[in-house]
């Protein structure tokens, strides 16, 4: 599900009545066609859906709703992940006219064309600019406590809010860390019942 707006609470547990078992919230879409949206009101609308979904797992109803699910795991395991966004390593997209880009999110911006199907790549310095996208290579990440669960955000996302793929907008940041912080306290509650995750996420992923 990709928001239209920066309200969505309510989002996973409706998707869920609807017999959805898999359920996955896909912001990054959401920002690069609106990078107007305001950054608070959608980490408001993330953790209101945390909290949803943490109490859903607490009831025994077994479902995968992401990011929740897959940060969930991280936190119990305590695992940092410095990079998030596969953009120009492990993920291409292509277009209609058989244009290649480094990513979803950058499909139809000219200046992220790397080349054309059936065409001699000739973007190979673009996608190697691509390589060390993360949060041990982003300069406010490595002053932030949240980098190794944020991994440094989505280049497509930074790009349309600032106008470069490599620097986050502060007031982005700063919602992230307001949501993932909510995230830490929802899995606080499931982990404080005794739930034990590991054997909740395999059960959600078969």
């Amino acid at each position: 599900m990709t928001p239209a707006r920066a309200s969505f609470d309510g989002a996973v547990l409706a998707l869920e009545k609807l017999g959805f078992q898999g359920v996955e919230l896909d912001l990054g879409s959401a920002f690069v066609a609106s990078p107007g949206l305001d950054p608070v009101e959608v980490g408001s609308s993330l953790k209101s859906n945390a909290d949803d979904y943490a109490e859903a797992l607490l009831k025994g109803r077994m479902f995968r709703a992401e990011p929740f699910a897959t940060l969930f795991l991280q936190i119990f395991h305590g695992t940092p992940q410095f990079r998030r966004d596969p953009s120009g390593t492990n993920a291409l997209a292509v277009n209609g006219k058989g244009e290649v880009y480094p990513g979803p999110g950058f499909l139809d911006c000219g200046e992220f064309c790397a080349g054309r199907l059936a065409v001699s790549p000739d973007g190979d310095a673009l996608l190697r600019r691509f390589e060390d996208v993360g949060a041990l290579t982003t300069a406010p990440c490595l002053r932030c406590w949240a980098a190794g669960l944020c991994g440094g955000g989505s280049a497509a996302v930074h790009a349309a809010r600032t106008g470069d793929f490599r620097s986050p907008d502060p007031a982005w940041c700063a919602a992230w860390r307001g949501w993932i912080e909510g995230a830490i306290a929802a899995f606080s509650r499931i982990s404080g019942a005794g739930a034990n995750f590991t054997r909740v996420f395999d059960t959600v992923s078969r």
